[in-house]
């Protein structure tokens, strides 16, 4: 059985979380529980709308890296060939239940994740996007 990973993009500070106790927090966040209050004056209202949530794609990429939603990659085929020169996009296809790369500024799946190379993700290197990432 695989480990379920997430991360999340704090959309106002504007940086990736990983920590798992940070991630508990956020997940509480996107369900709208509400955190227990005590002696601090922190707001502890919920704010779903503050992060993403991306879940890992289970494997790594060429390099070892954990691949996530949201990822920028080059996609391989078996031979270690680039199959498209075209930058993609890690995203959940509903149709297939599977996540797969997705070539930048189109709307169909392009790949399934065989063998990538995580580059980027689409929050923190919205430059190598290129086009208006939906």
């Amino acid at each position: 059985m695989r480990a379920i990973k997430y991360r999340a993009w704090d959309k106002e500070e504007k940086y990736m979380v990983e920590s798992t106790r940070s991630l508990c927090t956020i997940i509480q966040h996107k369900m709208e529980i509400p955190q227990a209050g005590g002696w601090s004056e922190i707001d502890t209202t919920p704010k779903p709308e503050k992060y993403i949530l991306m879940q890992s794609i289970g494997k790594k990429d060429i390099k070892g890296i954990e691949a996530y939603e949201g990822d920028i990659v080059v996609v391989f085929d078996s031979f270690g060939d680039k199959v498209v020169d075209q930058l993609c996009v890690i995203e959940w296809y509903d149709e297939n239940c599977c996540f797969v790369a997705r070539h930048i500024g189109k709307k169909y799946p392009a790949y399934f994740c065989w063998k990538i190379e995580v580059v980027g993700n689409i929050h923190e290197n919205e430059e190598m996007l290129g086009v208006e990432y939906e």
